[in-house]
């Protein structure tokens, strides 16, 4: 007897005998209603989204709990969705037209930012927000940049400010933004102390000491006895863990990490920022 029959004979026995089969133990995890006909779905290779395509073209893009996240219009030749390379891309397949497509996509972050301190005009077509760490290397690489990124496009941009402190990692990275935010709220709330703090504690990301974040309110005029009384009061904290609230809830797992109107860049050079800014305000036009 070969073993091909062998398999066959066991595949028979194993279809007619119910012993051999198990109990499953199952359950919803997760229902996403809607208000269209599904007639396909794909999940990201991470299993940070599931795409739904629906009856009328659109496909339809939940997070990993399920809140609808954004929609794409895709057309309803559209007949099949594949996942991508990476999250933030689809395989789209259509019959009719007898091709495939690979599409690449963006989610806009609403991002809260009312209270941060920011550079430029309140009411700038472009908002670019910065979640950043005063120890981060990277960080440090990157404000620079974003300063010259606000000197080219004055006019356009408001650069808004968001700690995001690796406290693991980074033992004084809270203390130090307690510190900017402090030099803001002894100014009225104005913003300018805050960014000369900003650019002195960026110069010492990797030599900061408690007595060097002191020293920087000192030498902008600041007296160092009620600087360090303000320092105490627990709306700094509050603030930061606002700020850090609002990164993970656009998915900031690292910094820096910039967004210009919403849209996480990966580019983080001056001609990719600028260009993000010109396609915004081509937009606005």
């Amino acid at each position: 007897m070969t073993f091909r029959t062998i398999l066959i004979l066991f595949i028979i026995a194993i279809t007619v005998d119910p012993s051999y089969a198990s109990e499953v133990d199952w359950r919803i995890n997760k229902t996403m209603q809607l208000d269209v006909n599904p007639i396909d779905f794909t999940i990201s290779r991470s299993g940070k989204y599931t795409f739904v395509l629906t009856d009328t073209g659109e496909i339809m893009i939940y997070d990993a709990v399920g809140t609808l996240s954004g929609k794409i219009e895709a057309g309803k030749h559209i007949d099949k969705i594949l996942a991508g390379p990476n999250d933030n891309s689809l395989l789209v397949c259509s019959k009719k037209n007898k091709n495939t497509q690979v599409i690449s996509f963006v989610i806009k972050k609403q991002i809260d930012t009312k209270g941060s301190p920011f550079m430029g005009k309140k009411d700038a077509p472009v908002e670019v927000v910065v979640f950043s760490d005063f120890q981060c290397p990277y960080c440090s690489e990157v404000a620079p940049i974003i300063k010259e990124l606000y000197e080219l496009n004055k006019e356009d941009i408001k650069v808004v400010y968001k700690n995001f402190p690796l406290t693991s990692i980074h033992k004084l990275a809270f203390k130090a933004a307690t510190a900017a935010l402090a030099a803001m709220e002894l100014e009225s709330g104005k913003s300018e102390k805050f960014w000369e703090f900003h650019d002195r504690l960026f110069k010492q990301y990797n030599t900061m000491t408690d007595e060097s974040i002191l020293q920087i309110a000192v030498d902008l005029g600041f007296d160092k006895a009620i600087f360090q009384e303000k320092m105490k009061d627990p709306k700094f904290t509050q603030m930061i863990q606002k700020d850090m609230q609002d990164g993970q809830k656009a998915d900031v797992n690292g910094v820096p990490a910039i967004f210009i109107n919403g849209k996480l860049q990966e580019n983080r050079s001056l001609p990719a920022f600028q260009m993000s800014v010109d396609r915004e305000l081509t937009k606005k036009q």
